[in-house]
């Protein structure tokens, strides 16, 4: 669960995105993978929520119990890249614009702000936790997702880093 599932003008945006062509199109593609992995896991993904799907595969492979990587790992593969691939569109900058990672790029302006002004308050050293989707949402409130869309092909990693420097002369 993401806050962001909450926001009404985000799910208008989601539904149509998920119905939009490209979409509908990719999960027709997809049928084949969701017909093999219901045979192996019992449970028919829809690719609106395949994320959970591929996120229970992940921590069933993490914790021992069932790893279709290794007994299937073509299959995993396709899995991996449509995991990615549909989190990714979730929060492109068209679904959740600034809606999202708005109010952390907000406070990190202001934080700049301060420092160019050379404000007393502001602080030399400025830190936030977050989360993949927390990345995801501030790339998407900076459309980094445009400008520089291979940082949008995949999920971004554990710990995982976006440093912001401000530089003055």
């Amino acid at each position: 669960f993401v806050a962001c599932d909450r926001c009404p003008t985000i799910n208008v945006r989601r539904e149509a995105l998920y119905a939009s062509d490209e979409f509908r199109q990719r999960e027709s593609a997809e049928q084949p993978l969701f017909d093999e992995l219901e045979r192996l896991i019992g449970v028919r993904p829809d690719l609106q929520r395949f994320y959970p799907v591929y996120d229970s595969l992940t921590a069933l492979r993490a914790h021992g119990v069932y790893d279709l990587a290794h007994e299937h790992p073509e299959l995993w593969s396709r899995v991996v890249a449509l995991g990615h691939w549909s989190e990714c569109q979730r929060f492109r900058s068209d679904v959740i614009g600034n809606l999202g990672g708005g109010p952390m790029v907000q406070a990190l302006q202001y934080q700049l702000n301060l420092a160019r002004k050379g404000d007393k308050h502001a602080k030399r050293l400025v830190i936030y936790g977050g989360h993949d989707s927390t990345l995801l949402s501030v790339g998407a409130a900076l459309r980094l997702d445009v400008s520089h869309p291979e940082l949008f092909a995949r999920i971004p990693p554990v710990a995982t880093a976006l440093c912001v420097e401000l530089w003055a002369r």
